[in-house]
């Protein structure tokens, strides 16, 4: 018992490290899961800002498409294979070899 320093064998300072070890390691909320946590986060964010730049460009997109109807026919046939009245239009798919 002389070889622990005093301040050891104080029981409050005993309880207050294993609350902490605890806290800090073995509790469901410990240091480890916020520190994971807080990188979802920072992720979810990231993509956030993305997908509201792409929606933004889209809505860009959008009140261009409804202000020129010759740039809703341009769209139309290159994203949806619309055609002119008088024309055909072909669509060529290639057989993969093995």
């Amino acid at each position: 018992m002389k070889r622990i320093p005093k301040w050891l064998r104080n029981k409050y300072v005993v309880i207050t490290i294993a609350f902490v070890l605890w806290m800090l390691f073995f509790d469901h909320d410990d240091l480890i899961s916020q520190w994971h946590l807080s990188g979802q986060i920072r992720d979810l964010q990231r993509e956030k800002a993305f997908y509201e730049q792409q929606i933004e460009q889209a809505e860009q997109q959008r009140a261009a498409l409804q202000q020129n109807p010759t740039h809703l026919l341009q769209f139309a046939r290159t994203h949806y294979f619309f055609k002119p009245p008088q024309a055909d239009l072909y669509q060529v798919e290639f057989q993969k070899t093995r």
